[in-house]
């Protein structure tokens, strides 16, 4: 009988330090015990992958994030995968990564955007220092020929479940807490930034911002409303005049530049419009590139194209129109 009795002390001491460690868990950091050591062998779970960065001058270093919030990175080339979250953490730090972004000049260097502020980070991504905090923002770029200067786009335009085209611009369809309007800039490394509107519409949402490598006083940012280019590092900014295109309306922005020529070019992917004629269905949009910064494009979606008269289940038409 007391041997039972005992134990029966025992098992309900446990239970009781077994609740206060768990109560403890869900609001305060708490240390791994060194005797158990984990190993991580892939990215885990944690829903779909919502983004997916390589650094621009290490291709064995990747990450990515997960729209239920876990993000992960790779330093060889994918072969293991280790949480960039704070292990002992609360769970709440470095949730819902948004963008991550390296030095030219130091590929150790870089800085990363998420829900609850902005992280920087002196060894390649390994471990991130919280720098300040931000709203939700969409997009960021650093300066190739400057890491001190980086500039950061609002808008939620990746978040692709609840943000969606149509010929108007966006609309959302899900949370709407998050920023629209203008650019951030910092000149200081990512501690401080000040806000650029300039002439953006108020509900402007950047899905990229180019830095021209060739010239830093001039950068380029696309949002719902087309393309804008900065002759001053992004204090002052206007519409690129577009001719070629559509309708001029980015969904994403990319660029390609040659150093042993200085060829610089644009490209950019239209939103896809889609009209009724008689029977069929016509579409505009696609693939464009330009070479003289934005004033004049050329078509190059080629082969790409899908016939959609090719569709005839109404269920699937019904879906892109």
């Amino acid at each position: 009988m007391k041997a039972t009795i005992t134990t029966l002390v025992v098992a309900a001491s446990c239970r009781a330090i077994q609740a206060g460690y768990f109560d403890d868990l869900k609001t305060s950091r708490q240390v791994s015990n060194p005797l158990v050591e984990w190993q991580h062998f892939g990215p885990g779970m944690s829903g779909y992958i919502d983004m997916f960065w390589i650094h621009d001058t290490d291709p064995d270093v990747m990450f990515m994030s997960l729209d239920m919030g876990n993000s992960h990175g790779t330093w060889d080339h994918g072969k293991t995968w280790k949480t960039i979250k704070d292990c002992d953490g609360t769970g709440n730090e470095r949730s819902v990564v948004r963008y991550v972004e390296f030095s030219r000049q130091n590929p150790d260097f870089g800085l990363l955007m998420a829900k609850d502020g902005i992280y920087s980070t002196s060894n390649r991504g390994r471990d991130w220092n919280w720098l300040t905090y931000s709203e939700k923002h969409s997009v960021m770029t650093v300066d190739p020929q400057n890491d001190n200067v980086w500039y950061i786009g609002a808008g939620q335009h990746w978040m692709i479940k609840f943000s969606h085209f149509n010929k108007d611009g966006l609309i959302y369809t899900g949370n709407q807490n998050h920023s629209r309007g203008y650019i951030l800039k910092s000149v200081d490394r990512g501690r401080s930034w000040s806000k650029i509107r300039s002439i953006f519409p108020s509900n402007s949402d950047f899905s990229k911002i180019i830095v021209d490598p060739r010239d830093s006083s001039i950068v380029y940012a696309s949002c719902q409303y087309g393309i804008y280019r900065s002759h001053d590092a992004g204090i002052n900014w206007a519409k690129v005049a577009g001719h070629g295109l559509p309708h001029h309306q980015p969904r994403d922005m990319d660029s390609y530049y040659d150093p042993s020529t200085g060829e610089f070019l644009l490209y950019m992917l239209e939103v896809t419009h889609y009209s009724p004629n008689g029977t069929s269905i016509d579409t505009s949009g696609g693939v464009y590139r330009s070479a003289d910064g934005g004033e004049n494009w050329d078509d190059i979606t080629g082969n790409l194209a899908i016939d959609l008269n090719q569709i005839n289940a109404w269920i699937y038409r019904d879906r892109y129109y």
